[in-house]
């Protein structure tokens, strides 16, 4: 993992990070629902659950989960990364 010592930086990576979950999700069975734990493991798999990282990923992503499919979750994250 990068040395992420700076909020930037930090930044930064959390954004791609929540960009990458989004592929993910609208690639890998996009109509399928979504649950918490999906989330969290979707987190650590991606950090490794190397901190701070995953900490800040948990926190960035976090979904009240009013959203009921991948698909729509990833359309949340996007927004959340300032793709959309």
């Amino acid at each position: 993992m990068p040395d992420l010592t700076h909020d930037d930086d930090q930044a930064e990576a959390v954004r791609a990070l929540l960009i990458t979950m989004a592929d993910r999700l609208t690639h890998d069975e996009p109509d399928d629902p979504i649950t918490e734990a999906d989330r969290l493991a979707l987190c650590y798999e991606l950090t490794q659950g190397d901190e701070p990282l995953y900490s800040l990923l948990r926190a960035r992503s976090a979904e009240r989960f009013r959203v009921s499919t991948r698909g729509q979750y990833a359309d949340r994250l996007r927004t959340k990364a300032g793709v959309r």
